[in-house]
């Protein structure tokens, strides 16, 4: 597996989201299976769905124009982020050094008025992907769409109130 390719490949990705999405306001959130999300993204006069998939064997984040069934029943993670990130400003969007990472930078307003950065995490590490929302400022799991409990993996706990950690660096493979 080499992962250069792919930390290429998530740079490329994110130039071109940047050019679409910077500055577009977070009008919806759609949460359409276990694996599967949209963001719906208002920027430079139009609307985008931006599809975020951590699918095991086709993780990928992918600008879309497609029409999906959005089950009217929203699950837990997708309300989490609806009252956190919906109406937010998509400010920045970030590649971790190169490895298959994205931050999502968002400004949003708390309950009670005040400006609270959050930020989506976008892991693409094959059955490992997930996709994680954690305050900016201490850096605390917000949720994730994918938990994973301190039993379960002893270096990294992915579950609401937890202290983000990076993946451990993915090891390069010379070409």
């Amino acid at each position: 597996d080499d992962m250069s390719f792919d930390g290429l490949f998530i740079h490329y990705l994110k130039q071109e989201l940047q050019s679409q999405l910077l500055n577009g306001r977070i009008n919806k959130v759609y949460q359409l299976s276990d694996n599967e999300l949209i963001l719906i993204i208002r920027a430079n006069g139009q609307n985008h769905k931006l599809l975020f998939s951590i699918h095991p064997v086709y993780a990928r984040v992918q600008l879309t124009q497609e029409d999906y069934f959005y089950p009217p029943e929203p699950p837990m993670f997708c309300m989490v982020l609806r009252k956190h990130i919906e109406g937010g400003i998509l400010r920045a969007i970030h590649q971790k050094g190169n490895d298959r990472i994205l931050i999502f930078v968002i400004d949003a307003y708390n309950e009670i008025g005040d400006l609270a950065q959050k930020e989506l995490i976008f892991e693409a590490m094959g059955r490992h992907s997930n996709l994680i929302l954690r305050e900016a400022e201490t850096n605390r799991i917000i949720d994730c769409m994918k938990h994973i409990p301190p039993f379960q993996n002893q270096y990294r706990t992915l579950q609401p109130g937890a202290q983000y950690l990076f993946p451990p660096q993915q090891q390069k493979i010379p070409i």
